[in-house]
């Protein structure tokens, strides 16, 4: 025990009235601190002094440097007693964003679907890669589930932790460009539109998301289908990187030359492996403005439509895509609307897309676009507040009486009980994405199919339409949709990305099977190198 003479200095000044600030008083008194022990030895004049006249201190603490100061040898000991008797006050105390129970203001689950909403015991608010360690290594040290969550919009329970710890990502937005290299480094809350908007301010651009609010990071490693995958393939295929927090906590990076079969398998196998922290993503030219159009079209018009759309795809270009989608449009009324994308010149578009207009839209929205604001399209869908189940189909036929079909059960869906449920069909050019081996990735949906999505929506209070009337309707659309394709179609589990309704379903592999098809052996030797627990 130290035998040195203890000194205090106390700065005292008017509580009203007075231009002395409390910096003042800190400043004068660490000053006067400095004087009094002048003449001591260098030992006793770097001791932080008598640990009950510490308090200056305290506020200074962004590190445990003055805590190490305080307990000297005994530091390392007080620390392993603190993690056992007050778990969640250390973890707290070093967090850099918020660590949240469920009675703490601030404490936030919610998600865009309201019925896959978990309610986790504690939100880890992560701001660096070094948070989102600490709350995986809380989990483990007692034994808590944990989930992530990026943009918050997966139509499963998959990223909602029920009675365990929800990461929470989506304060780590940065994205940073090297444009030199020609790629965006996002970390793991990165949203689309804040990747679209930083992307061209460079004139550059990557296969992103079609809505907002949608994590970039979730929306890639998926698989990821987007507006321009005609002409630089999926997202999946221009990720060149990734920082990646292990299940045991550690800290890994993962390219084609670190860590290789690592980085094949986050990439259409997701966050299986950890949490990814950080994507590096490859970047293209990309032009300022972009044409988009929307159209209305009355129940009538759809048998045109459709025979319309068939004929438009036989010229369609690389750089164009077009959808489809079964609504209620908002004076209640059915609808089928069109939209339409190209990465190109008004003149040039326009007259693709007058073949379209020429059948007589109720409502016309059509013109350049900057390229930022496509994802805005689909905003307003993304603010409704509703439970939904989703679930994908491919088609290889896209017929008139098939649609038809599928309309009359849409339609009876909305009289059900769920009237915000919508089908959308995707027409984009796939031979960019078809061309890469199935094996050069975890990513295995490569076939040339389109793509379907059907979304039902009910409400979340007030309703007796269920999750299981949901789900099963969501399934029998699903079936009437593919039923004019072929059978290997019809058998297909759906694009990788609207595949959530299946993950509460696989009791067995078998769902994975389907989904990573000749990849999914590999697959499963990568997790048990990657994640054997």
């Amino acid at each position: 025990m130290s035998q040195n003479k203890r000194v205090l200095t106390a700065i005292l000044w008017p509580s009203s009235g007075s231009t002395f600030t409390e910096s003042d008083a800190r400043t004068a008194a660490l000053k006067l601190r400095t004087t009094i022990s002048s003449s001591s030895s260098p030992a006793v004049q770097d001791a932080i002094g008598y640990a009950n006249y510490t308090d200056v201190f305290a506020s200074m603490n962004d590190t445990d440097e003055q805590a190490r100061r305080v307990f000297g040898s005994n530091y390392p000991r007080l620390q392993e007693v603190k993690a056992k008797w007050d778990p969640e006050g250390e973890i707290k105390s070093s967090f850099k964003g918020t660590f949240l129970s469920t009675d703490e203001e601030g404490y936030d689950i919610s998600k865009w679907a309201e019925n896959t909403v978990r309610p986790a015991k504690y939100v880890a608010t992560a701001l660096c890669v070094e948070d989102i360690v600490q709350a995986i290594k809380f989990a483990r040290a007692n034994g808590l589930p944990l989930a992530i969550r990026g943009g918050g919009h997966k139509m499963s329970d998959s990223s909602s932790s029920d009675g365990g710890i929800l990461i929470d990502l989506r304060k780590m937005d940065e994205v940073r460009v090297d444009q030199d290299a020609r790629v965006a480094y996002v970390h793991g809350g990165t949203n689309v539109r804040q990747l679209n908007l930083e992307t061209i301010k460079y004139g550059l651009a990557t296969p992103n998301g079609n809505c907002s609010s949608v994590g970039v990071i979730g929306f890639a490693i998926g698989g990821g289908m987007s507006l321009l995958v005609g002409e630089h393939g999926m997202a999946v295929d221009n990720i060149v990187s990734a920082t990646v927090v292990l299940a045991n906590g550690d800290v890994v990076q993962a390219n084609e030359n670190e860590n290789p079969d690592l980085f094949w398998g986050i990439r259409g196998g997701g966050s299986n492996f950890g949490v990814v922290a950080e994507l590096g993503l490859r970047l293209s030219p990309q032009r300022k403005d972009v044409y988009m159009c929307q159209y209305m079209f009355a129940r009538e018009k759809l048998p045109a439509l459709v025979n319309a759309v068939n004929e438009w795809r036989k010229t369609q270009k690389p750089y164009q895509g077009i959808w489809l989608m079964i609504l209620l449009g908002p004076d209640g009324n059915p609808y089928v609307g069109f939209g339409g994308f190209s990465n190109s010149d008004k003149e040039e578009a326009e007259q693709s897309f007058k073949p379209i207009l020429d059948l007589g839209p109720v409502l016309v929205q059509h013109g350049p676009m900057p390229y930022e604001d496509t994802s805005k399209v689909t905003d307003e869908l993304a603010r409704i507040p509703s439970n939904k189940v989703g679930v994908g189909a491919d088609i290889d036929v896209f017929d008139v009486a098939t649609i038809e079909k599928v309309y009359d059960a849409w339609l009876e869906i909305t009289k059900s009980g769920a009237p915000g449920s919508a089908i959308l069909y995707e027409f984009h050019s796939f031979d960019k994405m078809a061309n890469v081996p199935v094996e050069a990735t975890a990513f295995a949906q490569r076939h040339p199919h389109q793509r379907v999505l059907a979304v039902v929506f009910w409400p979340s209070s007030g309703s007796t339409f269920t999750e299981s009337d949901a789900r099963t309707a969501a399934l029998k659309l699903r079936t009437t949709i593919s039923s004019s394709s072929s059978s290997a179609v019809q058998d297909a589990i759906g694009f990788a990305n609207h595949t959530d309704i299946f993950s509460s379903m696989n009791d067995t592999d078998e769902q994975a099977r389907r989904l990573f098809g000749s990849n999914y052996p590999r697959l499963q030797e990568v997790k048990a190198k990657w994640d054997p627990e």
